[in-house]
């Protein structure tokens, strides 16, 4: 099960929601899209397993009809500008200013 847990940027007042974690069937970690400015919740495995990107390529061969959109920006569906988000240091993608947790807490599957 993942864990949705949302954030705010105090300068700016941009919101995310970041949804991490394993589901029954996508597992998805935050990046930082560089073109869309946006914070996005990226596909990085499914059903329970965590892939690398040879991984995802051999299984979009295997899977030809599923087509998944790994490590690729859920809005603009590229790749190249991605960049995983700093857990420490959590800069809002508009301003930098560091996010706060805005108390929204859920879970996800």
């Amino acid at each position: 099960m993942g864990q949705l847990i949302g954030y705010e940027c105090p300068n700016c007042n941009y919101e995310f929601d970041k949804f991490d974690g394993y589901g029954f069937v996508s597992v998805l970690e935050t990046y930082h899209c560089s073109r869309c400015m946006e914070l996005v919740d990226v596909l990085v495995g499914i059903r329970g397993k965590k892939f690398t990107e040879e991984m995802a390529l051999e299984h979009n061969k295997r899977y030809p009809l599923e087509k998944e959109n790994f490590f690729k920006c859920p809005n603009c569906r590229v790749k190249k500008t991605l960049s995983p988000w700093n857990l420490q240091t959590k800069p809002c993608p508009k301003c930098q200013t560091k996010m706060n947790q805005n108390g929204k807490i859920g879970n996800w599957d």
